[in-house]
C-alpha cells in the first residue's frame, strides 16, 4: 500500500555531524526516499523528460545510503530492501542508457557529412524501437514494487533502537566519527578501482571507477555546508564522475553499433531486428569512428588529471577531510593496542603518512604536537590525551605551520619519529606505525564501544605478539626520545 504520510522532500537539516549516526542515516534515507516517490508520481507524463532521471538519482542515492550506513540501520532495516532496490534500479536501467544513446545520436548528428544521415536516421528508429519496449518494463516494475516500498521502508525509518546501560552509559556512536571511516573506506575503493584503469580500452574497470568516485561525492554531499572543505571536494569528483561517465558512453554506444555493423545479412532484412542496409552502414561506422575518438578525448582527460600519481591531491584533500571528521567527533577515544612481529605484508600495498610527533614539558598534561606528511599534503595538529587504558580522552586541533615550527623546538629530547599505514578493514581502521629510531611495530584499531569485540583480519593475525593496550612502555609518549 503506498504511504501517505510521507511528507514532500525537503531541504536536508544543516547539524547533521553532530547527530547520533542511526539518526542522521535516517533522515538522509528519508530525503531520497521521498524524492523518489516525488519522481515516481511524474514517470507518467509523456512532457516530462527528466522524471526517469530524477527517480533512478534518488533511488541510487538511497541505495548508497542503505549500504554505505547499513552498520547504522540495519536494526530495523533488513538486508531484503536493498535488494529491492536494486532490482528496481536494473529493471530502470535500460530505458536510462538507451535515452543516453539518443543524446549521443543527436550530438553528434550535425558533425557527421550528409551521406551519413541514413544510418543516423535508422540507429535513431533502432534505439527508439528499443527504448519504448524497455519504458513499459520500467513503468510495470515500477508500478508493481516501489508504492508498498515507500510505506513499509518509511515507517521503518521513523524509529532506531537504543539499548541503554545505565550503569555504564555510553553515548551512541556520532555522525562524525562513523562518516570519517565510511569516507576513507571509500577513498580506498577510489585508489584501488583508478589504480587498475590503464587504458581507453578498459571500459569496465573504468566504470566500477566511476562507481567508485560516485560512492564517495555521495557520502560528502550532504555535509558541504558543515564540513569545510567537503564542498570543493565534491565538485571535483563530479568533474571525474563526469569524464568517465562520457567516456562509458561513448565507448558503450561506439561498441553497440560495431556489433551490429559485424552481424551477417540475409536475403530479406525483414527477419531480423537490427539488420543494417548497405546505404546505412557508412553513417553508423562514421558514427561509431566519431563516438571512439570521444572515448579517446575523454580517456586522455582522465590520464592527465587523474591516474598514477595524478590523484594523489584529491586523496589528499580526502585525508584531510577524515582527520576533520576525526577532531570533530568524540574526544573519547576507545582503540586496542597490538605489538606486532613487523610490518604486515598488507601495509607495503599502501602510501604511509610519515609522521614527526614531540611533546611540550608538562607535569599533570603533556600537550603532544603532530606533523604528518602523506601525498604531498602536510598537515600540523596539537593535541592532549588523558587516560589509560581502552578509553582515553584525547582533544585534538588542526594548526599552522607557522605555530608548529615555533613549539617544535619545545620538544627537543622527546619526540618520535615513524610511518603510519591506514588500512580499512570490516567496517574499522587498523592503524600500522613503523618507528624508524627502534625495532618497533605497533597496530591501533579505534573502536566504538569499549566492549566491541575485536576480530583480527587474517593479513595481521600471524604478525600479533600480543595485545598491549594500556601497557605503559608502549605509549608513545614513554617511546618518545
Amino acid at each position: 500500500m503506498e504511504s501517505n504520510t510521507m511528507p514532500e522532500p525537503r531541504a536536508l537539516p544543516g547539524d547533521l555531524l553532530g547527530r547520533p549516526a542511526a539518526e542522521t542515516a535516517r533522515i538522509l534515507a528519508w530525503f531520497h526516499l521521498g524524492n523518489a516517490r516525488a519522481a515516481r508520481r511524474r514517470l507518467g507524463s509523456p512532457e516530462d523528460s527528466e522524471a526517469l532521471h530524477d527517480f533512478r538519482v534518488a533511488l541510487r542515492r538511497l541505495r548508497s545510503v542503505l549500504q554505505d550506513w547499513r552498520r547504522s540501520t540495519s536494526d530495523t532495516i533488513p538486508g531484503r530492501y536493498l535488494r529491492h532496490l536494486r532490482r528496481l534500479a536494473r529493471a530502470t536501467g535500460p530505458s536510462r542508457d538507451l535515452e543516453v544513446r539518443l543524446g549521443l545520436c543527436d550530438r553528434f548528428s550535425g558533425e557527421l557529412p550528409t551521406d551519413t544521415q541514413p544510418g543516423l536516421s535508422w540507429l535513431r528508429s533502432h534505439l527508439e524501437g528499443l527504448r519504448h519496449s524497455a519504458d513499459q518494463r520500467s513503468a510495470t516494475a515500477v508500478a508493481e514494487g516501489m508504492p508498498d516500498l515507500e510505506g513499509d521502508l518509511a515507517a521503518r525509518l521513523e524509529r532506531y533502537r537504543v539499548e541503554l546501560d545505565l550503569a555504564a552509559y555510553r553515548p551512541q556512536p556520532g555522525t562524525a566519527m562513523v562518516l570519517a571511516t565510511l569516507v576513507e573506506e571509500a577513498m580506498t575503493r577510489v585508489e584501488r578501482r583508478l589504480a587498475l584503469v590503464h587504458g581507453v580500452e578498459d571500459e569496465q574497470p573504468a566504470h566500477r571507477a566511476r562507481i567508485a568516485v560516485k560512492r564517495l561525492r555521495y557520502l560528502l554531499e550532504p555535509f558541504r555546508r558543515e564540513l569545510p572543505g567537503a564542498r570543493e571536494l565534491v565538485a571535483t569528483l563530479v568533474t571525474l564522475q563526469d569524464l568517465l561517465g562520457d567516456h562509458r558512453d561513448a565507448a558503450g554506444l561506439a561498441t553497440e553499433i560495431e556489433n551490429l555493423l559485424a552481424s551477417r545479412p540475409v536475403t530479406d532484412p525483414r527477419q531480423v531486428q537490427g539488420h543494417v542496409e548497405a546505404d546505412e552502414r557508412a553513417g553508423l561506422a562514421a558514427l561509431a569512428g566519431r563516438l571512439r575518438a570521444q572515448a579517446a578525448a575523454e580517456f586522455a582527460r582522465v590520464r592527465a588529471d587523474w591516474l598514477g600519481d595524478q590523484g594523489a591531491p584529491v586523496l589528499a584533500e580526502a585525508g584531510q577531510l577524515v582527520r576533520r571528521l576525526r577532531a570533530m567527533a568524540d574526544p573519547l577515544e576507545i582503540e586496542r593496542k597490538y605489538l606486532l612481529r613487523g610490518l604486515p605484508e598488507r601495509a607495503r600495498d599502501t602510501v604511509p603518512f610519515e609522521v614527526e610527533q614531540g611533546y611540550l614539558p608538562g607535569a599533570l598534561l603533556r600537550e603532544r604536537l603532530r606533523r604528518t606528511r602523506h601525498a604531498g599534503e602536510v598537515t600540523c595538529w596539537r593535541s592532549i590525551k588523558a587516560g589509560r587504558g581502552v578509553t582515553r580522552i584525547e582533544v585534538e586541533e588542526e594548526i599552522a605551520a607557522e605555530l608548529f615550527d615555533q613549539l617544535w623546538p619545545l620538544t627537543e629530547g622527546s619526540r618520535v619519529v615513524k610511518r603510519r599505514y591506514r588500512i580499512p578493514e570490516g567496517g574499522l581502521v587498523w592503524e600500522i606505525d613503523e618507528f624508524l629510531e627502534r625495532d618497533l611495530v605497533l597496530a591501533e584499531v579505534e573502536l566504538e564501544a569499549e566492549d566491541a569485540e575485536v576480530v583480527l583480519p587474517g593479513w595481521i593475525r600471524d604478525q600479533v605478539v600480543r595485545e598491549v593496550t594500556g601497557e605503559a612502555e608502549f605509549l608513545n609518549a614513554t617511546l618518545a626520545r
